[in-house]
């Protein structure tokens, strides 16, 4: 892990796939998102084993975007694609760039 041993404190990122988001602990369900912790000490166990579960919870329900399989929609000629792969491809022979993922 980057930074291992040289720090008091880290921070907990989840990859959905696409991109990567900080995990966030809030005070309760309704706080403001201001109030939420997402710095947590080396020595929290807990709060690290619980990201783990959640991250193997999110995966097993398939909560990330598959980037080779999803399906996505030129906005600019409404061709169906496959994959990022589709779509870079579309995006070299025909210069659009607007994608939306649809199912």
């Amino acid at each position: 892990m980057l930074g291992e041993g040289n720090y008091e404190e880290r921070v907990l990122i989840v990859y959905s796939g696409i991109h990567y988001d900080a995990l966030a602990l809030a005070p309760t369900v309704d706080s403001p998102t201001e109030f939420d912790q997402t710095r947590f000490f080396v020595t929290d166990n807990h709060v690290l084993g619980a990201s783990k579960e959640l991250a193997g919870g999110l995966r097993k329900k398939h909560k990330y975007t598959d980037v080779a399989n999803f399906t996505l929609k030129c906005e600019q000629c409404n061709t169906g694609l496959k994959g990022e792969k589709d779509a870079q491809a579309h995006a070299a022979a025909t210069g659009h760039t607007h994608f939306t993922e649809y199912q």
